[in-house]
């Protein structure tokens, strides 16, 4: 029985570290998630000038190097956000990054 009991435990062992290993930062990506939907509400929120590049550049930039997969899940998160205030603001070029010519 004594047998048995090692070599399960022998079997087992790996899986243990290599899931703590293959988490691979998804909880600090999902942290900083709230802060790019933030973005995204912004946009729809504010009509002048819906989209700020540097603070979008920036939490974008950190979830990249952070994980790649959240850094997915914010833009296709960011997609509606952008659908809506494309179409809801009547200034096309701001929803672009651009300020609206006068």
């Amino acid at each position: 029985m004594a047998r048995v009991n090692r070599r399960l435990i022998l079997m087992n062992i790996g899986w243990l570290p290599r899931w703590g290993y293959n988490q691979n930062m998804t909880g600090i990506g999902a942290a900083l998630l709230p802060y790019a939907l933030a973005c995204g509400v912004y946009m729809v929120r504010h009509r002048e000038r819906p989209i700020r590049p540097v603070r979008l550049a920036f939490i974008m930039a950190i979830l990249l190097q952070t994980h790649i997969l959240s850094t997915l899940f914010a833009v296709l998160a960011l997609v509606p956000f952008w659908l809506v205030a494309w179409s809801v603001h009547h200034v096309v070029s701001a929803c672009w990054g651009r300020p609206p010519s006068p």
